[in-house]
């Protein structure tokens, strides 16, 4: 542990030290609640139609990524997108202090990691300080629709562009939005230039469009016409774990969302599974973590989305999914089409026993339920790790090929 903390100061120090060797490249930070990763493809998507990028990977810790991906800067990298999510009080001072975006991306602002913030202005303020340190001449790219993010325009001196849905406040806006089984489309429109196109973008979830209207703004910003966001964000990819799709062995779908789970992204997710087409809805659901004392609240709303999107079964993992289960049923989901138990193991007996052919299944959960070894027991493989909660980020499917470390 000693060796690992020495090794990251000195990627820190010789990260800030690198960057100086770069003093023309463009650097665009992304933060916000949700959405994050998503976006942050996006965006150096879009920016490699006409620039050489570089971008965080996906899956790790930001406090290690962002010194990592700045020492991958190489002489010709025109533009730096960094993925800059914080979990705990004073983590952004720590990005700004080796980094200083030119374009701050802010995608929305809802209750998650409260249990270190506090409220919901505490998390607002800690990831608002992206916009202070923008210098005068760069930009805010922030998200219309989402009232919290929207108050965030005071933190800075920077150029303010909206996206959104709201034609007369924002600078780009999605119109005509459809879902479907291959994603989303909708009609991507320019304010005052007035120009459009149709974007077909591949990724689940109604919720998705904003991740793409952030990617499309600061392509514009950057100079890329409208023809060019759309041909590069119609080639997009889902994450792992993030909206993917599963065809189980018994004829149903699987919608793998486990990489991670707060209440605003589960609602998100349960309404991508309503609006998916199938026989019949199941959500298998684990616990939420860090909410703090909005805890009891989050899971509670969750099970009163599951009962307004008239979700068939539940299938839920871990001790806080109580609050979900109760309200489900003050909701008025029938109790026989409730299962709450213990271990995974019993998860997968419980699905085994009920999915159908034509069936779609949402997995979500905390990354600390690993819920993505519900695929592992479906499809028949051995689970050797049957712990409700892990210490561990890496994929369960990891440990559960080998020892487990948890």
């Amino acid at each position: 542990m000693l060796l690992k903390k020495i090794w990251h100061k000195i990627e820190r120090i010789a990260a800030k030290t690198y960057l100086r060797f770069y003093p023309k490249i463009i650097i665009i930070g992304i933060t916000g609640s949700v959405g994050k990763t998503t976006t942050k493809e996006a965006i150096a998507q879009v920016l490699s139609e006409k620039f050489r990028v570089v971008k965080t990977q996906a899956n790790i810790d930001p406090v290690f990524n962002i010194p990592r991906t700045i020492l991958k800067l190489r002489p010709g990298d025109e533009k730096l997108v960094l993925e800059m999510g914080v979990e705990y009080p004073g983590e952004m001072d720590s990005y700004l202090s080796l980094v200083r975006p030119h374009i701050g991306v802010v995608t929305k602002i809802a209750w998650t990691h409260t249990e270190f913030f506090g409220d919901i202005k505490g998390v607002a303020e800690e990831k608002g300080k992206l916009l202070e340190a923008l210098p005068a001449s760069g930009w805010q790219v922030l998200n219309w629709d989402d009232e919290e993010v929207r108050k965030l325009t005071k933190k800075s001196q920077a150029q303010v562009f909206f996206y959104g849905t709201d034609e007369s406040n924002c600078h780009l806006i999605a119109q005509d939005i459809s879902t479907s089984k291959n994603g989303v489309s909708f009609l991507l429109k320019q304010a005052i230039k007035g120009g459009a196109v149709r974007i077909n973008f591949p990724i689940l979830g109604r919720h998705n469009v904003y991740c793409a209207l952030a990617a499309a703004s600061v392509g514009l910003l950057c100079g890329i016409k409208l023809e060019g966001i759309k041909r590069e964000l119609e080639k997009l990819e889902p994450q792992p774990s993030r909206l993917n799709i599963v065809f189980g062995s018994s004829g149903s779908t699987i919608i793998d969302d486990s990489y991670n789970a707060s209440p605003v992204g589960a609602v998100a997710a349960i309404e991508t599974l309503k609006e998916y087409p199938g026989r019949r809805k199941i959500a298998v659901l684990g616990e939420m973590k860090e909410l703090g004392s909005h805890s009891e609240m989050g899971h509670r709303q969750v099970g009163k989305t599951l009962v307004v999107a008239k979700i068939d079964y539940l299938v839920s993992f871990g001790e806080l999914t109580k609050f979900v289960v109760d309200e489900a049923i003050k909701q008025g989901m029938k109790k026989d089409h409730i299962f709450q138990v213990k271990t995974m193991k019993e998860v997968i007996k419980v699905l085994k026993k009920i999915i159908r052919p034509g069936d779609v299944i949402l997995l979500k959960g905390s990354r600390f339920s690993h819920m993505e070894r519900v695929i592992l027991g479906i499809e028949g493989k051995e689970i050797n790790c049957d712990l409700v909660t892990c210490r561990e980020y890496k994929p369960c499917s990891l440990c559960c090929k080998s020892k487990c470390s948890f």
